[in-house]
């Protein structure tokens, strides 16, 4: 067998990868969180649609951040 294509090593590879991906989407989502929080400020908005202009605080502000993480833009879903 060779052992680099072998299926478990191909799934722990993916599973690590997926595990770091929601822990940067956890951190992100907890900052925006708490920034909103010490400043008190609602975290939604009143159209949260696609279409909106302006979909709440904590989605404009997650978007934003992304802008200046290549990370955080590649990994979240808005």
């Amino acid at each position: 067998m060779n052992q680099p294509e072998h299926i478990q090593q191909q799934f722990d590879k993916c599973t690590s990868q997926q595990i770091e991906s929601n822990r940067l989407r956890l951190r992100a989502s907890i900052d925006a969180v708490l920034y909103f929080m010490l400043q008190g400020c609602a975290l939604r908005g009143l159209d949260e649609s696609i279409n909106s202009k302006n979909r709440g605080n904590f989605i404009e502000f997650v978007k934003r951040f992304a802008r200046y993480n290549a990370n955080v833009a590649e990994n979240m879903v808005y």
